[in-house]
């Protein structure tokens, strides 16, 4: 059963990918350019796709017995067991940690945009996870309640 989830919209992804697409067309339809250079802003779409497609929003969900997140459609992500987990904690994390998957100096960093996160110290790791949320103070309680 869901008890609480939480969505982080990554709005800079779809700036991005926007303004590349963009950028490509008039590439593709422009008279300029020989017709056999304009085929190299293909890859140039894929990434601005799959971009969009992996990191455009960052969905957690607190279950009774586990935590489900995942970035974007579902290609990338991950599933911590509440009884794995031995400490959690809502923290702040600095600006140049940056978003998306990173290792930070406590850990990994699941992150979409804000500095928001609550940090999870797993029972058989020496590290933390941090996940990046929306209201990380609900998202904490919700966690605290199912252990």
């Amino acid at each position: 059963m869901e008890n609480f989830k939480s969505t982080q919209q990554g709005w800079y992804i779809w700036l991005f990918s926007i303004i590349a697409l963009i950028g490509a067309g008039f590439i593709l339809f422009s008279t300029t350019f020989p017709s056999n250079e304009k085929y190299a802003v293909i890859p140039i779409l894929v990434f601005s796709i799959g971009l969009v497609l992996c990191f455009s929003k960052l969905e957690s969900t607190v279950y009774d017995d586990h935590i489900s997140i995942k970035f974007g459609v579902g290609l990338i992500r991950k599933k911590i067991m509440i009884k794995d987990i031995e400490e959690v904690t809502y923290v702040k994390n600095k600006g140049w940690y940056g978003w998306g998957i990173r290792i930070t100096p406590h850990g990994w960093l699941w992150n979409i945009k804000g500095k928001e996160a609550v940090q999870f110290k797993l029972k058989d790791q020496s590290r933390f996870f941090r996940l990046g949320c929306a209201d990380m103070k609900a998202m904490h309680k919700a966690i605290k309640a199912k252990m």
